[in-house]
């Protein structure tokens, strides 16, 4: 018996169900972050608190995230001040309301 081909190989990912059990690295805008730490600006964050980060600007150093802080405005921040949070797409909408 002959096998027949179409020319490509089947990949790893052939044997998926769809579904994948790792976390994306790679998220969009705008998603939310807890804050972990705030150095001495102690008006601007509150550690505990979620908060959204917006897209960079084209001239932001890689090692900050751009915040909405306190005031409402976006700021950038250390990256290590915070965590990023998982949200389930189904409540999304909804987080991100709540944060304002």
């Amino acid at each position: 018996m002959k096998l027949k081909s179409t020319g490509t190989k089947r990949t790893a990912s052939a044997k998926s169900t769809g579904r994948s059990r790792e976390v994306s690295t790679a998220r969009g805008y705008p998603y939310l972050a807890l804050c972990v730490e705030r150095g001495n600006l102690r008006a601007s964050l509150q550690v505990g608190k979620a908060y959204r980060v917006v897209k960079p600007e084209p001239n932001d150093p890689p090692d900050r995230i751009r915040v909405i802080d306190e005031d409402g405005e976006d700021y950038l921040f250390p990256f290590e001040w915070f965590v990023p949070i998982e949200v389930e797409r189904a409540s999304r909408k909804k987080a991100m309301a709540a944060v304002g």
